[in-house]
């Protein structure tokens, strides 16, 4: 009898650990790795559409007080730059604006500029609408790291 009175908190502290590693292991392996959903595609939007965007945007937009120093291009915004220049060789360059959609969502608006530094808001796929979650101006988004910014 006393055997067993020494067995038994033995085997019960074996057995639970035996059943939490399985539960680990279950838990552990069995569900699928947490990816982050990829953002959708640049969509192609009209002037009046980038305009209420930009004016959501301003609206809400806080005042900085620092100087810019640079400014942040995610794939997205690229990609919506390489859709605009396929559609239209004559673009001198790109200008991204910050929007808000209705659900208060910062998007980021892309546009061609023509020679003169006109935006060319006309013809197909000339304004696209990217996601924004990550768009910002340095600052705030910036690597206060960066050689390249730093202050001796």
């Amino acid at each position: 009898m006393k055997k067993w009175r020494f067995s038994f908190p033995v085997l019960t502290f074996l057995a639970g650990i035996f059943v939490g590693l399985s539960l680990f292991a279950i838990l552990s392996f069995t569900r699928g790795a947490a990816h982050p959903t990829a953002p959708p595609p640049p969509t192609s939007i009209d002037a009046a559409t980038a305009n209420q965007l930009f004016l959501n945007y301003i609206a809400r937009a806080t005042k900085l007080n620092d100087t810019i120093k640079g400014f942040d291009l995610n794939k997205d915004l690229l990609a919506a730059m390489n859709l605009i220049l396929a559609n239209n060789s004559t673009v001198s360059g790109f200008r991204i604006y910050i929007g808000t959609d209705a659900s208060r969502n910062r998007v980021g608006i892309v546009v061609g500029f023509d020679a003169s530094g006109k935006d060319i808001t006309s013809g197909n796929n000339a304004i696209y609408q990217t996601d924004g979650s990550n768009l910002s101006p340095c600052p705030p988004i910036c690597d206060s790291q960066s050689p390249i910014i730093r202050r001796n």
